[in-house]
C-alpha cells in the first residue's frame, strides 16, 4: 500500500505525466531519475507527456489483487505514448471492446483505490480507448 506522503511526492507522474528526457540520446521516461537509463548521462531534462498513445502488448488478469477483486475482469497494457516513453497501465472501459495491440487511446485520470481504514482515495491514470475503437450501439443490438 502507499503510504500519503509518497503518494504526494508521485502526482507528478501520476497526475500529469511529467517525466524527464535526455538531451543527449532523446531518451524519454515517466518519473524522475538522475540518469538516462539508455545513455547513463545526466543531461536531462523534465517534461510533461501527452497522454495519447498506442497499446503494445495487453495482458488479462484473472486473478486480482484484493485492492481490485470488487472490480470486473481487468486488462493490463504496455502503452507507448506519442512523446516517447512506454508506461504499463490499466485499461479502462472495456465494456464494449476487446483491447487489442495497435489500439490509439488516451490516458485519463481514474480513482485507482480506497484504503477502508483511513479513507484515503488513491487516483492514478489508466488507458481509455478511442470512441472510434468501440463498436456503435447498431452494431452490439445483433
Amino acid at each position: 500500500m502507499i503510504d500519503p506522503p509518497v503518494q504526494r511526492r508521485l502526482q507528478g507522474q501520476f497526475y500529469r505525466l511529467e517525466g524527464v528526457r535526455c538531451r543527449t540520446c532523446g531518451f524519454a521516461s515517466v518519473g524522475t531519475r538522475p540518469t538516462c537509463a539508455q545513455c547513463r548521462t545526466t543531461n536531462l531534462c523534465e517534461e510533461q507527456f501527452s497522454p495519447h498513445g498506442e497499446l503494445v502488448q495487453v495482458t488479462a488478469v484473472n486473478r486480482p489483487i484484493s485492492a481490485y477483486a470488487s472490480q470486473p475482469l481487468q486488462y493490463l497494457a504496455l502503452v507507448k505514448l506519442d512523446a516517447g516513453p512506454t508506461i504499463m497501465a490499466a485499461v479502462a472501459d472495456t465494456e464494449f471492446c476487446q483491447p487489442e495491440p495497435g489500439m490509439r487511446g488516451t490516458l485519463v485520470t481514474r480513482r485507482l483505490f480506497e484504503t477502508s481504514a483511513e479513507g484515503l482515495i488513491f487516483y492514478g491514470y489508466k488507458f481509455r480507448p478511442d470512441p472510434s475503437n468501440i463498436p456503435s450501439a447498431s452494431n452490439l443490438d445483433s
